[in-house]
């Protein structure tokens, strides 16, 4: 970038994200910092898109959790709305003992 600057060329390459209409997250919340990777989702999300989520709380192998997973079942919801989005929908499916609840979030404009 500095030797194009100096050379007087410019770079002419599109930076700007790509947007998506929705992202699908299933069962990976458990492993990772969720408040980071639904922070970083967001900006790729077009206005009025939707995130869509399946996860069940503890539900994994535990020797590979995150410390930074959600802990209680409505730490997601609260996290969502906290970025601006509202919940659309919810469904909730027993899995053995687990309850399982898909959720679908929209983001507000």
């Amino acid at each position: 970038m500095r030797i194009g600057r100096f050379l007087g060329l410019e770079d002419t390459r599109d930076t700007s994200p790509q947007l998506v209409d929705s992202f699908i997250l299933s069962n990976v919340l458990n492993y990772v910092d969720y408040k980071e990777v639904l922070n970083s989702l967001v900006k790729y999300l077009k206005p009025n898109g939707r995130i869509f989520i399946n996860n069940i709380v503890n539900n994994g192998y535990s020797q590979y959790f995150s410390d930074k997973r959600p802990i209680e079942r409505d730490d997601i919801e609260k996290h969502m709305e906290s970025l601006g989005f509202r919940l659309e929908d919810a469904v909730e499916k027993p899995i053995g003992l687990k309850e399982n609840m898909i959720r679908v979030f929209v983001r507000a404009n």
